[in-house]
């Protein structure tokens, strides 16, 4: 297989003005700026599958958490592709699926407080590393996460990627789980597993590589 794999973290949302642990759907929702950060991503993402002169290049879809803020930025994304590519509007599919939530927080969940924070960056950062005590209380270690995100990754979207070979798959998910799925899917460095802004992109090319041996093409991690 040829395609891509492009991950996408949502907008900026009302839980990440007030530094809040949002892990557990349906979550926040997105600011304005959320909102304009989502459709701009649309244009990048038009340009990065090729999508001009109304066809869709190589775009097989829009998939995305079922987190009302990935699921918002994946519809204003798509409809932006769609103006800037002179698509039919509502053309570009946009497909929630269950299991691309957020890495768990478990009970630290809506918790602003240095500590709580600094827990869930403790967890987060063994997960990272592979370790399986690495969790919340109440949360999930890195096996529990790969399980159900391998699940609809391998099992449901590079399948439709390879129907329409080459294709590329946007995915719209969360800052965490990006940088736990892309570390593991590529087998990068956990120092190269750079934090990531709202609409922040990463692009990986499955091929015929097991999983831990995908390529990794981009990685954005501009400031915010």
């Amino acid at each position: 297989m040829t395609g891509r794999l492009i991950l996408v973290r949502h907008g900026e949302t009302t839980a990440n003005v007030r530094h809040s642990l949002d892990t557990r759907p349906p979550g926040a929702p997105l600011t304005e700026l959320g909102r304009s950060q989502a459709r701009a991503v649309g244009e990048r993402l038009a340009e990065i599958v090729g999508a001009r002169d109304g066809t869709a290049g190589r775009l097989t879809g829009v998939h995305t958490s079922e987190a009302v803020r990935a699921r918002t930025t994946g519809i204003l994304l798509a409809r932006s592709m769609e103006r800037y590519a002179g698509l039919p509007p509502d053309s570009v599919p946009v497909t929630p699926r269950a299991g691309l939530h957020e890495f768990s927080a478990g009970d630290l969940e809506d918790r602003t407080d240095a500590a709580s924070i600094e827990m869930f960056r403790s967890a987060h950062l063994a997960a990272l590393s592979g370790d399986p005590a690495g969790m919340t209380p109440g949360g999930e270690n890195i096996t529990d996460f790969l399980g159900r995100y391998r699940t609809v990754i391998e099992g449901v979207v590079l399948p439709e990627m390879a129907g329409r070979a080459p294709g590329d798959a946007v995915v719209v998910v969360h800052a965490s789980a990006m940088r736990l799925f892309a570390r593991h899917a590529t087998g990068i460095a956990v120092e190269d597993a750079h934090p990531l802004p709202n609409t922040g992109v990463i692009i990986l090319e499955p091929g015929d590589a097991p999983f831990g041996r995908w390529r990794l093409t981009a990685w954005d991690h501009r400031p915010r």
